[in-house]
């Protein structure tokens, strides 16, 4: 299962992006079956599954966890199943926690700031809907670990992005690829040479001494 590490001012950061794109949020993204949300600044976690209409979640606080059943349906949604009591029971803080986990998905599969004609939208829909309804792998000869991803703004323009932990962003502009060997399923090795890669203007690096 995928984490996702938001503190305060990430969670501020996704409402705010959420505010603007409230059209997006609503087509309810599902690009995943299930992630978990690491809170440090309030040092609690909520863990997502989703299943088609139905999403559950488990938030977990200090000693106290609470169990949700959230029904989707196009566009809206209704909670099935809530605690009785408690501030776990209180609404706005159930539409927080389900506001955060349609947020995240959205912005994870849509991204900040881009323009979709609404075709293009259905297209982009129908391919996370079909990927998160993949069947598992049947059989695995290792241990998947957990994924991380980091909610950052890196954008001096604002703009919000998800990346996986250890992703790194491709050059802009044309850039070499060094020559080197590479192994083929069969066993065969063989050398690639080097070649330009990327378009545009070529971008040198300056390194101070």
């Amino acid at each position: 299962m995928d984490r996702c590490i938001l503190k305060n001012k990430d969670v501020e950061a996704l409402f705010a992006w959420r505010d603007r794109n409230k059209d997006l949020v609503r087509r309810g993204a599902n690009p995943m079956k299930g992630i978990e949300v690491i809170l440090p600044d309030v040092k609690s976690r909520v863990k997502y599954l989703r299943t088609e209409n139905i999403l559950n979640i488990h938030y977990v606080v200090a000693n106290e966890s609470f169990n949700y059943k959230i029904e989707i349906i196009t566009g809206k949604w209704k909670i099935a199943k809530q605690p009785a009591k408690g501030f776990g029971a209180q609404q706005t803080f159930i539409e927080d926690i389900v506001g955060m986990y349609f947020a995240l998905m959205a912005l994870i599969v849509y991204g900040d700031d881009v323009q979709y004609t609404e075709q293009e939208l259905d297209i982009i829909d129908s391919i996370t809907t079909e990927k998160s309804k993949a069947k598992p792998a049947q059989k695995q000869t290792h241990i998947k670990r957990d994924n991380v991803i980091y909610l950052f703004n890196k954008e001096p323009s604002g703009k919000l992005s998800v990346k996986r932990k250890g992703e790194r962003r491709s050059p802009r502009g044309q850039f070499n690829v060094r020559g080197h060997f590479r192994h083929l399923k069969g066993g065969k090795v063989i050398w690639i040479a080097e070649y330009k890669k990327g378009t545009g203007t070529k971008k040198n690096k300056i390194y101070k001494l």
